[in-house]
Parts: C-alpha cells; structure tokens; sequence
C-alpha cells in the first residue's frame, strides 16, 4: 500500500482497516509514539493507550490498537513497528505517511 492509498484526512478508521488487512489479531506492535485528537466516536482505550505510550511507548496487540484507534477522527502522530519484524513499520507523522512498510522479511 502506497502512502497516496491512505487518502487525507488519515483516520483511526483507516489506519484500523489496513492493520486488520494485514495482520492477525494477535500480532504485537511496539508503539513508540501516538498522538490523535479525541472524536465524538472514540473509544476510552484511546485515554488508557495515550497514558501507556506516554514517554514510554508501550506493546499492544493489533486488535488493542484498532479498538483504540477505530474512533479516532485523525492521526496526527503514529510511530510503530512489528515487536518480531523491525522492518514492519507505519511512521505517520503531522497526519502524512512518512514511512511505510507492511510486509515482512
């Protein structure tokens, strides 16, 4: 998927739809970074996720991350990568794709 597939604005939705394309459940993501404003539709994981990753980051299951995410109106910063692939990575960054890679190596 090409950063021009995402389409502007990039929503939790979206983001939430292409990890469930291409990964199971299960996987687990290391979230370095996160920053999306809250939307009349977001989740309360959201609040507990933006706690945990925090000047921290954290680890999260993809089905976690897109129950989190699934409400979110925009993502404005979103720094992860695969915790068992390091080449799979999803860097958003002022609400632009500025690195993707979702295949594993």
């Amino acid at each position: 998927m090409n950063a021009e597939d995402w389409g502007f604005p990039i929503t939790g939705k979206k983001v939430s739809e292409v990890l469930r394309r291409h990964f199971s459940p299960e996987d687990v993501w290391e979230l370095s970074f996160l920053d999306v404003p809250s939307g009349d539709f977001s989740s309360p994981s959201l609040d507990a996720l933006r706690d945990k990753v925090s000047g921290r980051g954290c680890h999260i299951s993809t089905a976690g991350l897109c129950e989190a995410l699934e409400g979110a109106p925009q993502v404005w910063i979103l720094d992860m990568r695969l915790a068992s692939d390091s080449g799979v990575v999803l860097y958003i960054e002022d609400g632009e794709i500025f690195d993707i890679n979702l295949r594993r190596t």
